[in-house]
């Protein structure tokens, strides 16, 4: 009886564990990256990040200025990989947010988040 209560629980807890909305949010996470292979200067890696994993963060190595984010962010020809930009990129995967932070820790938000929670945004899944 205690085996089937343990397999149970085991069971239960492995389930809760896999979130199909962050696993997608994750994914979509690594495509961007991978579209932004193709501007190896601005060495852009990003995540699905926060609790809900709902919020892209989008990191660099180098400084931004307000200028390269709008363009990152709203698809200037000069840096855009997806029709629209990564703010139409964000909207199709269903994000609530887009944060921006630089080499120097500066932060950019777009959408449903705050500062402070910009500010301790923690990749979901595994770090690279």
């Amino acid at each position: 009886m205690h085996r089937l209560l343990a397999m149970t629980l085991l069971t239960l807890f492995l389930a809760c564990d896999a979130d199909p909305v962050a696993e997608a949010h994750i994914k979509a996470s690594d495509e961007l990256t991978e579209r932004y292979r193709q501007f190896p200067k601005w060495s852009i890696r990003s995540y699905a990040a926060g609790n809900d994993c709902q919020v892209l963060l989008v990191q660099t190595g180098q400084a931004l200025t307000d200028n390269i984010v709008e363009a990152f962010q709203y698809g200037s020809p000069k840096y855009k990989v997806y029709e629209g930009g990564i703010q139409k990129f964000a909207a199709d995967r269903r994000f609530r947010a887009v944060t921006y932070r630089d080499v120097n820790e500066r932060l950019w938000t777009y959408g449903a988040t705050t500062e402070k929670e910009a500010r301790s945004l923690e990749p979901c899944g595994s770090w690279p």
